[in-house]
């Protein structure tokens, strides 16, 4: 898990300057200076972090597997299901993402036993703790500096 690799898996997905990508997640010290440095451009900071999430996460499946167990394990302590939090983190956070969470919960695919109001306070919560949570694993990816 280097920045080389990182850099290898961004070129591959065809972004047009991975290594402008790599300058902008090394300088950002947060999801919100993330925002801040990204102002201007065409997505948001959330978007910046899934798009590049999921192709880190296809590049390099060891680095998907290790990212979903630690998330798993911090975020046990949200009372909802399991999927929805798996699914969150898998396929990289972000409103992108949100949307058909939401949609699913609506048809019952996450249980039919789930309480709208209650779910949605905790997935609020959820969904910005993991969004942060996200954004370190993928600046320690490229910083070289995961445990």
């Amino acid at each position: 898990m280097s920045l080389e690799r990182a850099i290898e898996i961004f070129t591959s997905n065809k972004y047009d300057n991975p290594q402008e990508a790599i300058d902008i997640i090394q300088r950002a010290s947060s999801l919100d200076e993330l925002s801040q440095i990204i102002r201007g451009t065409n997505s948001s900071s959330g978007q910046f972090v899934s798009m590049r999430m999921i192709h880190l996460f296809k590049g390099d499946p060891e680095f998907a597997i290790a990212t979903l167990e630690e998330a798993k394990a911090k975020f046990h302590k949200y009372d909802f299901p399991e999927k929805i939090k798996e699914d969150y983190i898998s396929e990289g956070g972000g409103e992108d993402v949100r949307t058909p969470i939401s949609f699913n919960i609506q048809l019952g695919h996450y249980g039919n036993d789930l309480d709208i109001e209650l779910l949605e306070s905790a997935l609020n919560s959820f969904y910005l703790e993991a969004d942060q949570f996200l954004f370190e694993k993928m600046r320690a990816y490229i910083t070289g500096s995961l445990n």
